[in-house]
């Protein structure tokens, strides 16, 4: 039962890095570029949500 206990939790914090650190992230680069830049499109947002996202595959893929 621990060891189960153990997999599942190491599961779900793998998951939940993968999903919110790169949504995090986005959502504040979205806030900073909208409030200093409000005219440039939003396509630098989607850019850095995807090298933030194949950043934290890359350095989890091992955990």
């Amino acid at each position: 039962m621990k060891r189960f206990f153990e997999q599942w939790l190491r599961s779900q914090s793998k998951m939940l890095l993968r999903i919110y650190v790169p949504v995090i992230i986005t959502v504040l680069y979205g806030m900073l570029q909208f409030y200093l830049f409000p005219d440039s499109g939003m396509l630098s947002v989607g850019v850095v949500y995807l090298c933030a996202y194949i950043f934290v595959v890359y350095k989890c893929r091992k955990i």
